[in-house]
C-alpha cells in the first residue's frame, strides 16, 4: 500500500514538473515570444517586427517581403539610437540639475523649483570647477 502511494506521488510530481515546464516554454520562455534580435539586452520580438511592418505603406511592404532583414536592421538601428539618446539625455539632465543646484546654493538665490535663476540663461561652471 505504501509503495502504491509513493508511485502516485512520484507520478503527480512528474506531471506537475512537465506541465510547469510546458507552461514556461509556451508563455514566457523561448517558445512564447520568438526573439529576432537583442540590442543591449532589449529583445526585438516577432510581434514588434509585425507591428513595424504594419506601419509602412503597402509598396514598401513588398520590398520588405523580398528582404525582411532590412526592416530588422532599421528596427535595430532605431533601438540603438533611442538607447543612446536616453543614456545621454539622462546624464545631461542630471548634470544640468546638479550644476544649477550648485550655482543656486553658492549664490543663495533659488527659484520656486529650487534651481538657480541662471539655469536658463546659458552655460556656467559647475560645482566641481568652482565657478
Amino acid at each position: 500500500m505504501k509503495k502504491k502511494w509513493e508511485i502516485v506521488i512520484l507520478a503527480l510530481t512528474a506531471a506537475i514538473a512537465v506541465g510547469g515546464g510546458a507552461i514556461y516554454l509556451f508563455t514566457i520562455g523561448p517558445l512564447g515570444k520568438p526573439v529576432l534580435a537583442a540590442v543591449n539586452g532589449e529583445k526585438i520580438v516577432v510581434a514588434r517586427f509585425q507591428e513595424e511592418l504594419g506601419k509602412i505603406d503597402p509598396a514598401a511592404r513588398e520590398l520588405v517581403k523580398e528582404d525582411p532583414g532590412k526592416l530588422l536592421d532599421v528596427i535595430v538601428n532605431r533601438t540603438l539610437l533611442l538607447q543612446q539618446a536616453k543614456k545621454e539625455g539622462v546624464a545631461a539632465a542630471r548634470r544640468r540639475k546638479r550644476d544649477a543646484a550648485c550655482r543656486g546654493a553658492r549664490r543663495g538665490d533659488r527659484n520656486d523649483h529650487g534651481l538657480s535663476r541662471q539655469e536658463n540663461s546659458g552655460p556656467t561652471a559647475g560645482c566641481a570647477r568652482g565657478g
